[in-house]
């Protein structure tokens, strides 16, 4: 059982590193999206990705070393890591905690920094599309052009007229 307690602690340890990363990378997301650099951008959402996909892989890991843990201490169904650490010794157990503590902290930080980038996100498109329908509107009404895109005199016309 030690081994696998030491593997569980391993794992969560090895979950908290990558959620530290996706919490920097969050960070540096809204950076990109307030210095509305959009390269920069996808670059960090593809690192998110594949950080993300590290993540997954040791949650699976866990899960499955707890269902293990679980069996092996008695638990009855679909043990959790706070039963497991209520049963460990008490060495064991409390380096466990420590470790999910910090690990709970860090994804709570993650959950309110991505809820703010999304927030900003939509804020920023809201700007801009309304930014697009003033710009519609004024040109509809003063702009001396139909809808079709002719000016007044019926010739064809850019948006902005190049002989101006």
């Amino acid at each position: 059982m030690s081994h696998r307690l030491d593997e569980l602690a391993r794992i969560l340890t090895s979950e908290l590193e990558l959620t530290r990363k996706l919490l920097d990378l969050a960070k540096d997301a809204r950076a990109a999206v307030v210095s509305a650099d959009p390269e920069l951008l996808a670059e960090i959402v593809a690192e998110q990705e594949e950080w993300s996909a590290r993540l997954e892989v040791s949650e699976a890991r866990r899960v499955q070393l707890v269902l293990e843990l679980g069996r092996e201490l008695g638990i009855g169904e679909e043990p959790g890591l706070k039963t497991i650490v209520e049963k460990a010794p008490r060495e064991e157990g409390l380096r466990l905690r420590n470790v999910g503590r910090q690990l709970r902290k860090v994804a709570g930080q993650l959950r309110e920094t991505g809820r703010r980038n999304s927030m900003l996100l939509k804020q920023a498109t809201a700007n801009v599309d309304s930014f697009f329908e003033l710009l519609s509107r004024a040109c509809r009404k003063g702009s001396g052009y139909r809808p079709d895109g002719r000016d007044q005199g019926a010739r064809k016309a850019t948006v902005l007229d190049q002989q101006i």
